[in-house]
């Protein structure tokens, strides 16, 4: 890969802006790149998904990403019964807190918090063009992105692009 002329940032390609995808582009934001998302969807993701339980993990990862956790985020559990089938209870009542949440709101807050205009969607991507300069994502509708680092965030229903390498470009 060529050398970055001085003072110019890092340019990170996302593809998948679902949560991953977006607590990535997030974080290399923060970290001074500059970041853009292309999601293979046409509209926005925030009324899919369902209710999630959520981890201390993810929400120091979403605090990274410059996001506020507070009360509005999900409902907080303290603690877990065991049930058999006929409802009655299994066992002793134990501690355990968790956040209880829906996927759309953690998409939301994390979509909220990016880039305003470098979240690009209807961009499925066909493949991933790397050579000395950096990579190219190339979408299909002939969309070309361009930069030095590629990152897939793909989820359950993505499929794995093909990736070509290109001789290096002579100056």
């Amino acid at each position: 890969m060529q050398p970055r002329a001085s003072g110019t940032r890092r340019r990170a390609l996302i593809v998948g802006g679902s949560l991953g995808g977006l607590i990535a582009a997030n974080l290399l934001l923060r970290a001074g790149w500059e970041v853009d998302v292309y999601e293979r969807v046409g509209e926005a993701l925030a009324g899919r998904g369902a209710g999630i339980v959520t981890h201390d993990e993810l929400f120091r990862a979403m605090e990274r990403c410059g996001i506020t956790i507070d009360q509005t985020t999900g409902v907080e559990a303290t603690s877990r019964l065991t049930l058999d089938r006929a409802g009655n209870v299994i066992g002793a009542e134990f501690p355990l807190r968790q956040v209880l949440t829906a996927w759309g709101r953690m998409y939301r807050l994390l979509k909220d918090a990016f880039a305003a205009g470098r979240y690009h969607f209807d961009k499925s991507l066909e493949h991933i063009e790397q050579d000395g300069a950096g990579v190219t994502a190339c979408s299909a509708d002939g969309t070309l992105a361009t930069g030095e680092h590629v990152g897939t965030a793909t989820g359950i229903r993505g499929r794995p692009a093909s990736t070509k390498k290109r001789a290096a470009r002579r100056q």
